[in-house]
């Protein structure tokens, strides 16, 4: 065999071993639910006149359940680090309070450990509840969420 061909034919092999380990250490995705799909269905008049969340089956099945979810932290305070805020389906830009979308894209929270101010998506994990009759509060309220990192 000529050396170019040995060259190139332990190269190969080389790339092969090599993204065979590279595909070994990849992370399997993750297969937790997109709660915010579930969430988006509570239906409701003018929340603000007539506090009355009508919520599906599904949304009531959630009712005191553990939940992981994603989204983004809008603060309520001009601090570094929160302990109370709101986790928004969407980027601050596109939030509830810049009028871009409704009080179903946004859950009320407070965290054990307080939270850096961040514009990256986060997850938190919490025991979600359902806000039947409070126009003081959300919809939506985690009080024992954990930033899961």
């Amino acid at each position: 065999m000529q050396p170019t061909k040995i060259f190139f034919s332990c190269f190969f092999t080389f790339l092969l071993l090599l993204s065979r380990l590279v595909v070994a250490q990849t992370p399997a995705p993750t297969t937790e639910p997109d709660w915010w799909l579930t969430l988006f269905k509570v239906k409701y008049g003018n929340w603000q006149v007539n506090f009355q969340p009508q919520y599906t089956p599904q949304i009531k099945a959630l009712d005191g359940k553990k939940i992981t979810i994603k989204g983004f932290l809008i603060p309520l305070q001009e601090q570094k680090k929160h302990s109370y805020f709101l986790l928004s389906a969407y980027p601050f830009d596109q939030c509830f309070y810049c009028g871009k979308a409704g009080p179903e894209t946004v859950i009320e929270v407070t965290v054990k450990k307080p939270i850096k101010t961040t514009d990256k998506m986060i997850r938190i994990v919490g025991t979600l509840q359902l806000n039947y009759q409070n126009p003081e509060h959300l919809f939506y309220i985690i009080d024992d969420g954990e930033l899961v990192e």
